[in-house]
């Protein structure tokens, strides 16, 4: 009887290990399914995180579309007002190459250029000759409100430079394309130029300016204010107006500046017109 209970107790270990190891192999796979998931979970978030995702983009989508259109089809604001610049080149032997009247409207988003020949006639403050004599005797100072007063044109401020202080300016453009009506053939002052569509450099630019009758420098000076006035360099438009403002003689100021400056960028970024002027009101009667 002894030797039964013996094996009735061993029976019963048996059946109780069992259970325990089953118990044991169920808690494993408990565990390890939650720690898969864990780890799921944070390898998920963290590649969310590296690709900068905001659950908040999954709400808001419908409306940040929303917005993006509008910002897309908004119309530029249309600019007012007007502004006029009377610019003046000096040569080396200090006498005026040329006198250019640059008129805005900003609400036409036009720029008219009118070349006032530097023998016209003015009279002003006791003074009667031509503007060349005016520059020579008084210099750059007074000659805006000479030619304003004396001439009946509208000029806010000037600018004065010399033709080295031009063709260094020039430079920091590409090459200025004019019509050239007919050929030109002038090699004792290095001007030589075929009819038709001319890119020319700084120095045949000058010389070709120098060349031209009245309305054609004003074109001439058209053409290359279209560069300055283009899209590509709208967004140097201050570090240009720096560069004239330290190399030249102006009672342009950077306030003045800042006062057009939304208005110029727009006159850059639209169709925009510059032209000559047709007719030169400044003709001595």
């Amino acid at each position: 009887m002894f030797f039964d209970m013996r094996r009735k107790s061993k029976s019963l270990s048996f059946v109780g290990e069992q259970k325990k190891k089953s118990k044991n192999l169920k808690h494993f796979i408990i565990a390890f399914s939650v720690f898969v998931i864990l780890l799921g979970s944070v390898s998920v978030l963290m590649f969310m995180k590296n690709l900068n995702f905001d659950l908040s983009n999954v709400f808001s989508s419908a409306e940040t579309t929303t917005e993006l259109t509008t910002e897309a089809t908004t119309e530029p604001e249309p600019q007012t007002g007007s502004a006029s610049v009377l610019v003046f080149c000096e040569n080396s032997e200090h006498t005026l190459d040329y006198v250019m009247l640059i008129s805005c409207d900003y609400e036409q988003m036009k720029m008219t250029v009118l070349d006032i020949p530097v023998s016209t006639s003015v009279s002003y403050n006791g003074f009667d000759g031509s503007l060349n004599a005016y520059f020579t005797q008084y210099g750059a100072t007074t000659l805006k409100d000479a030619v304003v007063n004396s001439l009946k044109l509208e000029a806010d401020r000037y600018i004065k430079y010399n033709d080295s202080q031009f063709k260094n300016f020039l430079t920091k453009f590409e090459d200025v394309t004019v019509n050239v009506e007919s050929a030109i053939d002038y090699p004792s002052d290095g001007l030589i130029l075929n009819a038709g569509e001319q890119a020319l450099s700084a120095d045949l630019y000058l010389k070709y300016l120098n060349y031209c009758d009245s309305y054609h420098k004003a074109d001439a000076f058209a053409q290359f204010l279209k560069i300055v006035f283009s899209k590509q360099h709208a967004a140097k438009a201050e570090s240009l107006f720096s560069y004239i403002a330290n190399n030249s003689q102006t009672d342009l100021s950077i306030v003045d500046f800042k006062a057009h400056e939304d208005r110029l960028v727009a006159f850059s970024q639209s169709e925009s017109e510059i032209v000559a002027a047709n007719e030169r009101e400044a003709d001595n009667g």
